[in-house]
């Protein structure tokens, strides 16, 4: 694909990441080139959710990530850093450092303009850099009075050395291409008219004339030996036993001996990358949910009702407000046709008659509701579901909104703006995400994830109305 072309493309609509893929080549975009292509904290989620499935991907030979527009990545983008705890948002940013680093197969950074930041820990994350004339490099926290994380100063030093390292971290200078390729924190220099056939060469060499069971022995070795200074002999057995059952290496010889371009089969087991000597030390991570259909959760509050769409395609959740509950459902439909409504059973209001009023609401409008599934979940259990055990925190302080927050983000719900001037408070809108949750586990069919609800309503409305 020509530079010309990449400049716009505008067929790859406006999420901020997309994957193509072409011939067993994966191609990761970063898509922001308004703000040069800077990573957010849902983007950092999105980067560790893709990196892993396409590492997964049996179809997938190759990894590339780049940049639309005239540059890579200027960094992360700090602009939301005050509306999440700093450690939020450096566990987003680790959790995608980590997916890149562990993509089993080779990858590749391809890198014009700004490299700048989390744009450089990215592409040092990758295997190979490859990058033209206009591109520019620099690691820049002593500029904001902050830290570089501590895994992506390993790294660094690992690539690049310490001197260089400490060079980029106490200057905060940006540095030319050819300094880059002098310290060693890129691989090739390329030609700004040629870089894009270049890499469009290696990665097709890479993914149908070389033997995916050479690259992937090759990256773990070479990971093993920077975590522990040698081999470990269970990477060696675990390679040794593969190599023994490849149909690889007859191939490569017969290839060579005919002067004909190798056919190489082998393919990983579908469970292989959990044997990696370098994920062994990771904690478990919750999956995150797949949104396959609209869904809204719902919560009551003193001023009304605020809900939470969860739709596929929309980056964080949708919040909406409104008197009544049926005039919230009936705005958002006007969008979306829903699949499941969960409705938070109010039990948070002090006053028994208005705790009342705001039942006979639900049951009211649970009479005419729309053609959708109607859930009667409870916020609290949702919660304690979603983390595994229950979470301690009261969700009327600051620490107890920020732990619910970071739970919801560690399962796919990016973090919800509060509405402002809305009259609803930060709980409320919580409450509403985790009931969207529970309504997003129901739609999927996961009817194990459902929280144990009460039987009824105070007035006896049913804890699930099936449509």
């Amino acid at each position: 694909m020509s530079g010309r072309h990449t400049r716009g493309m505008s067929f790859l609509g406006d999420q901020p990441l997309v994957v193509t893929r072409e011939d067993g080549v994966a191609t990761l975009w970063l898509n922001r080139p308004e703000k040069r292509n800077a990573v957010d904290y849902a983007m950092w989620l999105e980067l560790a959710r893709l990196a892993t499935e396409l590492g997964a991907d049996p179809d997938v030979r190759v990894l590339v990530v780049r940049g639309v527009g005239k540059h890579f990545c200027a960094g992360g983008d700090i602009s939301g850093l005050g509306d999440l705890p700093f450690e939020e948002y450096t566990r987003a940013n680790e959790l995608a450092d980590r997916a890149l680093a562990d993509f089993p197969k080779p990858s590749i950074a391809f890198i014009q303009g700004s490299c700048i930041g989390g744009g450089a820990e990215i592409a040092i994350a990758c295997d190979l850099r490859l990058a033209d004339a206009s591109a520019r490099f620099g690691i820049t926290p002593a500029r904001l009075g902050i830290i570089y994380p501590g895994f992506a100063v390993a790294r660094a030093v690992q690539l690049i050395g310490e001197s260089a390292t400490k060079h980029l971290l106490f200057t905060a200078e940006i540095v030319d291409a050819d300094r880059a390729l002098r310290v060693g924190l890129i691989d090739e220099l390329l030609a700004t008219e040629v870089a894009e056939a270049r890499l469009a060469e290696l990665v097709r060499v890479m993914s149908r004339e070389r033997s995916l069971l050479t690259q992937m022995a090759s990256k773990e070795m070479v990971d093993s030996v920077l975590a522990h200074g040698h081999v470990t002999d269970e990477v060696q057995a675990r390679w040794a036993a593969a190599l023994a059952t490849s149909p690889d290496a007859a191939e490569g010889i017969a290839a060579f001996t005919e002067r004909r371009a190798p056919d190489f089969r082998w393919a990983p087991p579908v469970d292989w990358a959990a044997h990696s000597d370098r994920r062994a030390d990771l904690p478990a991570e919750p999956t995150p949910i797949e949104i396959t259909a609209p869904v809204l959760g719902v919560d009551g509050c003193a001023a009304g009702w605020v809900g939470a769409l969860l739709a596929p395609g929309l980056p964080r959740p949708q919040l909406y407000a409104a008197d009544t509950i049926a005039s919230l459902v009936e705005t958002v439909m006007e969008s979306w046709p829903l699949a499941v409504v969960a409705i938070d059973r109010p039990a948070g209001l002090a006053d028994d008659d208005a705790r009342a009023a705001k039942d006979l609401e639900v049951e009211a409008w649970v009479r005419t509701r729309p053609p959708a599934h109607v859930l009667n979940v409870h916020a609290e259990t949702c919660f304690a579901r979603m983390a595994g055990e229950p979470i301690a925190a009261s969700k009327k302080t600051p620490e107890g909104i920020d732990a619910r927050m970071a739970q919801l983000a560690r399962h796919g719900i990016a973090r919800p703006s509060v509405l402002s001037d809305s009259g609803f408070a930060a709980d409320d809108v919580l409450e509403a995400c985790a009931a969207a949750w529970t309504a997003a586990r129901f739609a999927n069919g996961d009817a194990r994830s459902l929280p144990d609800a009460p039987e009824t309503f105070s007035d006896g409305i049913p804890a699930a109305i099936w449509a």
